[in-house]
């Protein structure tokens, strides 16, 4: 075939049947005119995947149809949730019968605006978004996604705008779960650390941290609260943490401040552990340590870390389900199908390090 794109006229040709027969296959056109034997439909699909066929979106628009393609939209940090979103969201749509388009860009406007029209040119039946966690532009992106033009959209956590449909965690919850398990360890004196509040989970973790001290009648204490961008500036790295800043944290909550168990993201708790065990502090007896994410860290080090599972996969799994239903819903407004946002429920891992 060269380097031009596979037709359907190719398909037919080689499997020796009708371009409507093919069409009914590939596209479910011809309605109850055309009908295929199950035995040729395999042939044809056979065939199309050999050719690596590739189905003309805009033609399917142009004839009234879906594109059955939704869009995603995510920043480009390689951090693991993220990684997790991309791999479940992809195998959901998969299974539901839809194509995905991964786009990945900066938060400028500029550029999320290419993105927008990226996703329009190739006639998306929808946006998963996955973009609004930035620093400075939680709204600006959201509202920038709103307005697009694109009808069905879900965003992955409740951005800051008034809009209904999204997946996402209870961010305090996540803490209270964290915070509650320590104290019933006996801790009393517990840190939290946080590159930054900036981010849209950070404050709902850090309300939650507050409230639950609280509601054990533990008064909060600022000098073991660390958060990067406070104590060392806004030049901190966030998604990343060396060996001399997990030291500084240690000398700042754990030498200075006294505490005896901190609560921190995997990845953070992970290297805070290793500084403390070569200081050969004893985990958990002399202080406890927990996560949350529940990524791969968690599990690999030693101790193995206590921490929070935020969902990722569920969380992915149930933002593409929520789309095609509200896609479907366009199809048949009539339906008057009721679609809520959805908070999924996370649960606290316990491992050695509590």
């Amino acid at each position: 075939m060269g380097k031009s794109a596979v037709r359907m006229i190719d398909i037919a040709k080689r499997a020796n049947v009708s371009l409507a027969a093919v069409g009914k296959v590939l596209q479910g056109t011809g309605g109850d005119r055309i009908r295929v034997s199950k035995q040729t439909a395999e042939r044809v699909r056979k065939i199309a995947r050999e050719l690596n066929y590739r189905p003309n979106l805009a033609a399917r628009q142009l004839a009234g149809r879906k594109s059955k393609t939704i869009g995603v939209l995510i920043d480009p940090l390689p951090t693991v949730a993220n990684s997790v979103r991309l791999a479940e969201i992809g195998r959901q749509a998969r299974r539901l019968g839809y194509h995905t388009l991964f786009l990945h860009e900066n938060p400028q406007p500029d550029l999320v605006n290419e993105c927008i029209d990226e996703f329009v040119s190739r006639g998306v039946d929808g946006i998963i978004c996955v973009h609004h966690y930035y620093p400075e532009a939680h709204d600006k992106i959201a509202n920038m996604i709103i307005n697009s033009g694109i009808k069905n959209i879900v965003f992955i956590d409740k951005p800051e705008i008034n809009y209904e449909y999204y997946v996402g965690v209870d961010f305090e919850k996540v803490s209270e779960l964290a915070i509650d398990h320590l104290i019933e360890r006996g801790k009393k004196r517990i840190a939290f650390v946080m590159s930054t509040l900036d981010w849209l989970s950070g404050p709902k973790l850090y309300t939650g941290y507050i409230n639950t001290l609280k509601k054990h009648n533990i008064k909060p204490d600022k000098h073991i609260v660390w958060i990067g961008t406070e104590r060392i500036g806004k030049d901190i790295e966030i998604h990343s943490l060396d060996h001399k800043l997990a030291e500084k944290i240690v000398d700042d909550v754990v030498i200075a401040g006294k505490a005896d168990a901190i609560f921190a993201d995997d990845l953070w708790a992970a290297r805070i552990m290793n500084v403390l065990q070569e200081r050969d502090f004893k985990i958990p007896d002399d202080i406890a340590i927990a996560g949350h994410g529940n990524t791969d860290v968690s599990d690999y080090i030693r101790p193995a870390l206590t921490t929070v599972d935020l969902q990722y996969d569920i969380v992915a799994r149930e933002a593409v389900d929520m789309l095609i239903k509200l896609i479907d819903r366009s199809d048949k407004p009539q339906d008057g199908q009721k679609i809520k946002s959805k908070l999924i429920t996370t649960k606290l891992i316990i491992r050695e390090s509590t």
